[in-house]
């Protein structure tokens, strides 16, 4: 009879997942499904934001699950000379001409020498009865900061646009 195999031990870094005690002699069976193993132990066709488990298989015995792992999406800014502009900030400085756009790259900018910032909380955004293109709330129900874009709030959300 064959043994067990150990569980598998899974690192992630900068994005890019391995099965640090890799055997080539083990079938890796992950779930959900989707990824697969190559040469080393390269784990390949994760998708961002999915948590993962995988097991080896040795012939008829299989180990036990690894701990649950995942990878979040990460693209390098773009370090062109112009770069993304930015759509959307708030400041309590004198706004000057090109303001928040000339910032690249981000998502919001907040500009501020001596204010913090503090987002409204509410039960749900169905409290905001004359809501503005712009605002920002804190949904408690939903658990995350929501920006009205004119027609729906969204949940801000870490992505890896394309």
């Amino acid at each position: 009879m064959l043994p067990t195999p150990a569980v598998p031990v899974v690192s992630v870094i900068a994005g890019t997942a391995t099965i640090s005690n890799y055997n080539s002699a083990y079938t890796y069976v992950f779930s959900p499904a989707g990824p697969s193993v190559g040469t080393g132990g390269l784990i390949s066709g994760m998708i961002a934001g999915t948590s993962y488990t995988v097991t080896a298989k040795n012939g008829s015995c299989t180990s036990a699950a690894s701990t649950s792992f995942s990878f979040l999406c990460t693209k390098p800014g773009d370090f062109s000379s112009a770069g993304v502009p930015t759509k959307f900030g708030i400041t309590v400085q004198q706004k000057q001409a090109g303001w928040p756009e000339s910032i690249p790259n981000g998502f919001i900018t907040l500009e501020s020498k001596t204010k913090g910032l503090v987002i409204t909380r509410v039960q749900n955004q169905t409290v905001i009865a004359d809501p503005k293109e712009g605002m920002l709330i804190y949904d408690i129900d939903a658990a995350c900061v929501k920006l009205y874009n004119g027609t729906l709030w969204n949940c801000i959300q870490r992505s890896c646009n394309n």
